[in-house]
């Protein structure tokens, strides 16, 4: 999430306040289990993501938010949400405390539906981006969708969030099938299909279909990394000016 007061980096737990209260909480719409509510401390603006009361003292629950927190927090990039600690927060139970994102989701931002084949092609790039190095750190998302994925008003910067149903290879606990329907592979868990719906969405132009439709293909024939996906798009994208410098230079022949 980007935030319009400050630029997002690399920031350590160690570097934030943790004395002083919370004020002007605000409990904002959500689904399923998780309550998400922002809140001002030390002059900046805050999401804290916890339980709804149905759920705050079920231990299943409790594990689910303690996951998230220790997976997210291991994600360390600009172009994915910062989390920062888990508190106990008075009227919310735990916590996790990470940084408030001003923008808009991907939802949002294609329902305008006026944006350039540039702009569409550039959040694309960030998108594949961001997944890259989720998986670099043996991370699946297993949510992945537009409206987990937030970008500033203008489009020019993105960040994955919501890693509540994440997983890693290294966790051995709470290892049931997730996704959406409409983003989650038929056959199992991957990212790469739920990438290639997102980028079907973002019309990027008739030759990228080929390779969305790998990302998309069953899993014995999808993709299994992201750096090809997003080489085999940028060859597509190529293609057209390719065909015109040809033509252009037979003309001049």
């Amino acid at each position: 999430m980007v935030c319009n007061e400050q630029a997002s980096g690399f920031v350590k737990p160690d570097d934030i306040l943790k004395t002083g209260q919370f004020t002007d909480f605000s409990i904002l719409p959500s689904r399923g289990y998780s309550l998400l509510v922002r809140a001002k401390r030390h002059g900046r603006w805050w999401m804290l993501k916890g339980l709804k009361e149905p759920y705050r003292n079920d231990t299943v629950y409790q594990v689910l938010l303690q996951k998230e927190y220790e997976i997210t927090s291991q994600l360390q990039y600009p172009m994915v949400v910062s989390v920062f600690s888990v508190e106990e927060v008075e009227g919310f139970g735990p916590c996790i405390v990470m940084e408030w994102i001003e923008g808009q989701t991907l939802k949002e931002w294609l329902a305008q539906g006026k944006h350039s084949r540039k702009q569409r092609r550039h959040v694309a790039d960030m998108l594949m981006e961001a997944l890259a190095y989720v998986q670099s750190r043996q991370t699946q998302h297993r949510d992945l969708k537009p409206s987990n994925i937030m970008l500033t008003h203008d489009g020019q910067h993105l960040k994955l969030i919501d890693f509540g149903l994440s997983d890693t290879d290294s966790h051995t606990i709470l290892k049931a099938p997730a996704g959406t329907e409409g983003y989650m592979a038929p056959d199992r868990p991957s990212d790469i299909y739920s990438l290639g719906c997102i980028l079907r969405q973002l019309r990027l132009g008739w030759l990228s279909r080929m390779v969305i439709s790998k990302c998309c293909a069953p899993n014995n024939r999808r993709y299994t990394d992201t750096e090809t996906i997003k080489k085999d798009l940028h060859r597509c994208w190529q293609w057209p000016k390719r065909i015109l410098l040809i033509i252009s230079l037979a003309f001049l022949m």
